[in-house]
Protein backbone atom coordinates (compact mmCIF):
# COMPACT_ATOMS: atom_id res chain seq x y z
CA UNK A 1 0.00 0.00 0.00
CA UNK A 2 1.29 3.17 -0.82
CA UNK A 3 1.30 6.58 1.48
CA UNK A 4 -1.48 9.07 1.92
CA UNK A 5 0.97 11.62 0.74
CA UNK A 6 2.17 9.63 -2.87
CA UNK A 7 -1.81 9.30 -3.29
CA UNK A 8 -2.41 12.57 -3.15
CA UNK A 9 0.50 13.47 -5.56
CA UNK A 10 -0.67 11.35 -7.79
CA UNK A 11 -4.47 12.90 -7.66
CA UNK A 12 -2.12 16.70 -8.17
CA UNK A 13 -0.36 15.10 -10.82
CA UNK A 14 -3.14 13.54 -12.41
CA UNK A 15 -5.03 16.60 -12.13
CA UNK A 16 -2.18 18.80 -13.50
CA UNK A 17 -2.33 16.81 -16.54
CA UNK A 18 -5.60 17.08 -16.94
CA UNK A 19 -5.17 20.63 -16.99
CA UNK A 20 -2.35 20.25 -19.43
CA UNK A 21 -4.85 18.91 -22.10
CA UNK A 22 -7.61 21.28 -21.62
CA UNK A 23 -5.01 23.89 -21.84
CA UNK A 24 -3.22 22.63 -25.19
CA UNK A 25 -6.92 23.07 -26.39
CA UNK A 26 -7.87 26.15 -25.88
CA UNK A 27 -4.62 27.63 -26.61
CA UNK A 28 -4.73 25.96 -30.00
CA UNK A 29 -8.41 27.47 -30.60
CA UNK A 30 -7.34 30.62 -29.34
CA UNK A 31 -4.11 30.21 -32.02
CA UNK A 32 -1.26 31.14 -29.62
CA UNK A 33 1.03 29.14 -30.94
CA UNK A 34 4.06 29.70 -29.26
CA UNK A 35 2.03 29.25 -26.13
CA UNK A 36 1.21 25.93 -27.28
CA UNK A 37 4.60 25.21 -28.00
CA UNK A 38 5.52 25.61 -24.34
CA UNK A 39 3.90 23.30 -23.66
CA UNK A 40 5.71 20.88 -25.69
CA UNK A 41 9.34 19.87 -23.84
CA UNK A 42 12.26 21.43 -25.82
CA UNK A 43 12.89 18.14 -27.72
CA UNK A 44 8.98 17.23 -27.87
CA UNK A 45 7.07 15.52 -30.86
CA UNK A 46 3.73 16.13 -32.34
CA UNK A 47 3.21 13.39 -35.01
CA UNK A 48 0.50 12.04 -37.05
CA UNK A 49 0.13 9.34 -39.62
CA UNK A 50 1.12 11.86 -42.55
CA UNK A 51 4.09 13.58 -40.29
CA UNK A 52 6.20 13.86 -37.64
CA UNK A 53 7.56 16.86 -35.93
CA UNK A 54 10.40 17.37 -33.21
CA UNK A 55 11.12 20.06 -31.53
CA UNK A 56 9.24 22.93 -30.05
CA UNK A 57 10.39 25.45 -32.11
CA UNK A 58 9.15 23.06 -35.21
CA UNK A 59 5.91 22.01 -33.47
CA UNK A 60 5.27 25.79 -33.48
CA UNK A 61 5.58 26.24 -36.96
CA UNK A 62 3.75 23.34 -37.38
CA UNK A 63 1.14 24.19 -35.64
CA UNK A 64 0.80 27.50 -37.83
CA UNK A 65 0.78 26.19 -41.61
CA UNK A 66 -1.73 23.81 -40.42
CA UNK A 67 -3.89 25.65 -38.49
CA UNK A 68 -3.51 28.59 -41.59
CA UNK A 69 -6.45 27.65 -43.71
CA UNK A 70 -8.87 27.94 -40.42
CA UNK A 71 -10.79 31.29 -39.44
CA UNK A 72 -11.45 29.59 -36.24
CA UNK A 73 -11.27 26.06 -34.74
CA UNK A 74 -12.85 24.29 -31.63
CA UNK A 75 -11.29 21.20 -29.81
CA UNK A 76 -12.59 19.22 -27.18
CA UNK A 77 -11.33 16.50 -25.15
CA UNK A 78 -14.21 14.73 -23.88
CA UNK A 79 -12.04 12.23 -21.80
CA UNK A 80 -8.39 11.16 -20.92
CA UNK A 81 -6.84 7.87 -19.55
CA UNK A 82 -3.20 8.52 -17.48
CA UNK A 83 -1.32 5.21 -16.58
CA UNK A 84 1.94 6.66 -14.90
CA UNK A 85 4.98 4.94 -15.28
CA UNK A 86 6.96 6.60 -12.21
CA UNK A 87 7.05 9.97 -10.57
CA UNK A 88 7.88 11.88 -13.52
CA UNK A 89 6.55 10.09 -16.62
CA UNK A 90 3.26 8.66 -17.42
CA UNK A 91 1.06 7.95 -21.15
CA UNK A 92 -2.02 8.64 -21.97
CA UNK A 93 -4.87 8.25 -24.61
CA UNK A 94 -7.25 11.27 -25.08
CA UNK A 95 -10.48 11.33 -26.69
CA UNK A 96 -12.26 13.71 -28.32
CA UNK A 97 -13.89 15.86 -31.32
CA UNK A 98 -13.00 19.11 -33.14
CA UNK A 99 -14.48 21.34 -35.92
CA UNK A 100 -12.19 23.39 -38.42
CA UNK A 101 -13.81 25.97 -39.75
CA UNK A 102 -12.75 27.02 -43.20
CA UNK A 103 -14.81 30.31 -44.83
CA UNK A 104 -15.70 27.94 -47.19
CA UNK A 105 -17.06 24.45 -45.20
CA UNK A 106 -16.60 23.45 -41.56
CA UNK A 107 -14.78 19.65 -40.93
CA UNK A 108 -16.11 17.77 -38.16
CA UNK A 109 -13.52 15.28 -36.75
CA UNK A 110 -13.51 12.44 -34.38
CA UNK A 111 -9.46 12.50 -32.18
CA UNK A 112 -7.62 10.51 -30.10
CA UNK A 113 -4.25 11.45 -28.62
CA UNK A 114 -1.54 9.07 -27.59
CA UNK A 115 0.65 10.93 -25.11
CA UNK A 116 3.98 10.50 -23.07
CA UNK A 117 3.97 13.40 -20.15
CA UNK A 118 7.03 14.47 -18.18
CA UNK A 119 7.60 16.53 -15.33
CA UNK A 120 9.51 19.15 -16.12
CA UNK A 121 11.03 21.61 -13.89
CA UNK A 122 7.55 21.19 -11.77
CA UNK A 123 5.77 21.08 -14.08
CA UNK A 124 3.59 18.76 -16.90
CA UNK A 125 4.36 18.67 -20.63
CA UNK A 126 4.57 16.55 -23.37
CA UNK A 127 7.01 14.47 -24.14
CA UNK A 128 4.93 13.02 -27.08
CA UNK A 129 1.85 13.67 -28.63
CA UNK A 130 0.39 11.19 -31.60
CA UNK A 131 -3.16 12.24 -33.17
CA UNK A 132 -5.15 10.17 -34.90
CA UNK A 133 -8.34 11.24 -36.38
CA UNK A 134 -10.89 8.48 -36.27
CA UNK A 135 -13.03 10.29 -38.97
CA UNK A 136 -13.59 13.84 -40.27
CA UNK A 137 -16.49 14.85 -42.34
CA UNK A 138 -17.56 18.31 -43.74
CA UNK A 139 -20.77 19.64 -42.62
Amino acid sequence: MTSLESRVQRLEDRFAIGDLIVRYAVLLDDMLFDEVGLLFTEDGVFASPNSTTTGRAAIVENFKVKHEPFVSTWHDPHGSVVEFVDDDHAKGTVIGYAELGHVDYTIATSIRYHDDYVREDGAWRFAARYVLSLYGMPM
